[in-house]
């Protein structure tokens, strides 16, 4: 009994993969994904990528900054200005790729 309820089942998850995959005539349209979302709603996840990219504009612009001032021998300033320039950078390029945050 339990055999048969198992390849019932998996018949039916056949059936239903063939049919969105393929739609049932030619006019139907094929099904949607439900985890996709749908165009107007917003991913979940635009305020841990604008942190990231906040933080990696920072950490880049920092790091040139360090390099330049090391080889420049003037390593804190230059690491300073690089920091400060980096949270610039950071901030302007979320603001053009998030303008609603």
């Amino acid at each position: 009994m339990l055999r048969r309820v198992v390849q019932d089942k998996q018949r039916a998850a056949h059936l239903v993969r063939s049919v969105c995959l393929y739609g049932p005539r030619p006019s139907m349209p094929a099904c949607v994904n439900p985890t996709m979302t749908a165009p107007d709603q917003q991913p979940l996840a635009r305020g841990a990528v604008a942190g990231l990219t906040m933080l990696a504009a920072i950490i880049l612009c920092g790091a040139l900054g360090a390099g330049l001032g090391a080889v420049t021998g003037l390593l804190a300033p230059l690491l300073l200005l690089g920091i400060l320039v980096g949270f610039l950078a950071g901030f302007f390029a979320v603001r053009a790729r998030f303008p609603d945050l």
